[in-house]
């Protein structure tokens, strides 16, 4: 009778401790990806201090800043140093492994909080070591082997956590370690079908449209287009705010046009130019529409939204509105400026590394299109490298257009070396 109360009591804490781990999973998640948004805005306010003229020592000077941290998030931090120092407190007087294992877990939480990944790493492997059959640890240090761009551990650690917890966390995460990689987007797929397997087949609670828009991102890298635009339009029916919605629709409008739907397109585009206030770089989006209305032979609206985007300040995207227009000279003064912008940065800046790609290949764009290909050639090859630089950071923002300007980047390094060797 007393095992049996036991076996009830220890199904009853189940019930209850499951869903509040899974709700403060989502939590630190969305912490995380808000620290990410938060150092891309950091970044795009210090290319407009570049910009200016104006010296951004004071703000690299700043720990703080240069970590994307306001003044909240500092209080965190120091938050999380006594919770480190009680932590330390904690292991030195428990002796049970189980308890043991936990504290590890808990402490390189906060280490990785803090972005200390290699002491979060190494607390994590102490967990692990104390208590090897535990999911959680193996996928919390698979989060912080992708901070440090250890991609094949962190994937290593992702299988485990599945063989040991088959859930749409553990799914999930392998599934973002194999969209980091083109060649394994068909993977990415795999894995977040399996997440609406293991919810029913419905979007898991809390995502928001966020799955639908992760797979669509894969088919969009995998030119299934169609299939792209069918998971787009259940993540913009998903969507809560309108930001998410933008970035939803951004995505579908992309894969309309690239399925040459360009009606479609055209209106997409038009909501997010509605909606500008939501996105970053809404200049980007009277770009892609003048591309919609160029296909749909509509040169007055065309012309009207090219010369939108020069009333704006990035120069890569005015360079290629120049060359659009047949105005080459103008096009290559934008590149150049861009350049000198992002040296101003400097280029180890993690932020700064796609700007760096899509400059050169922006450049190498035009330099093909007016068959200077020697240049077009050196131009595709530094836009490569500045890419595999980008990829291995995890913070830097890569959208799946990026991937897919690099894999056209690669077809044509691959076509102009086989001219040059003839």
């Amino acid at each position: 009778m007393e095992q049996t109360y036991t076996t009830i009591l220890i199904v009853k804490l189940v019930k209850i401790i499951l869903p509040l781990t899974i709700i403060i999973v989502l939590i630190w998640i969305k912490h995380l990806s808000i620290l990410k948004k938060r150092r891309i805005v950091y970044y795009e306010d210090e290319r407009q201090s570049a910009n200016a003229g104006q010296s951004c020592t004071s703000k690299q000077d700043d720990s703080h800043a240069q970590k994307g941290l306001d003044d909240s998030e500092c209080s965190y931090a120091e938050e999380y140093r006594k919770k480190i120092d009680e932590c330390t407190d904690s292991l030195n007087r428990c002796s049970s492994p189980e308890d043991k294992a936990e504290i590890y877990n808990d402490r390189a939480d906060y280490y990785e909080f803090l972005e200390e990944y290699d002491k979060a790493i190494a607390d994590y492997s102490s967990a692990i070591e104390l208590a090897q059959d535990n999911a959680d640890y193996y996928s919390n240090r698979a989060w912080a082997f992708t901070h440090k761009s250890m991609f094949d551990e962190a994937l290593k650690d992702a299988n485990t956590a599945i063989l040991l917890a088959s859930n749409t966390y553990n799914y999930d995460l392998r599934g973002y370690i194999y969209s980091r990689n083109p060649q394994t987007f068909d993977k990415a797929i795999q894995d977040y079908t399996k997440m609406f397997e293991l919810s029913g087949g419905e979007e898991p609670e809390d995502y928001d449209g966020r799955l639908y828009n992760s797979r669509a991102e894969m088919y969009f890298g995998l030119k299934q287009y169609d299939k792209a635009i069918e998971d787009s339009t259940k993540a913009i029916e998903s969507a809560l705010t309108t930001e998410d919605k933008c970035n939803y629709y951004a995505l579908r409008a992309k894969s309309y046009y690239c399925a040459e739907k360009y009606q479609e397109a055209v209106l997409d585009f038009t909501f997010i130019i509605k909606n500008k206030k939501n996105v970053l770089q809404p200049e980007q989006w009277y770009f892609e529409r003048a591309n919609a209305y160029i296909k749909l032979n509509d040169k007055k609206n065309a012309d009207k939204d090219l010369r939108l985007v020069l009333k704006f300040s990035d120069y890569t995207l005015k360079a290629k509105t120049y060359s659009e227009m047949g105005e080459y000279t103008q096009a290559f003064e934008m590149i150049q400026k861009e350049l000198e912008l992002l040296q101003r940065i400097k280029a180890d800046n993690p932020c700064a590394l796609i700007d760096f790609f899509k400059c050169y290949f922006a450049r190498a764009e035009i330099y093909y299109k007016i068959k200077e290909y020697n240049k077009a050639l050196f131009d595709y090859q530094k836009a490569e490298e500045y890419f595999e630089k980008a990829r291995m950071e995890i913070d830097v923002l890569i959208k799946i257009y990026d991937f897919a300007n690099m894999m056209e980047c690669q077809k044509r390094i691959a076509e102009l070396s086989a001219q040059h060797m003839t």
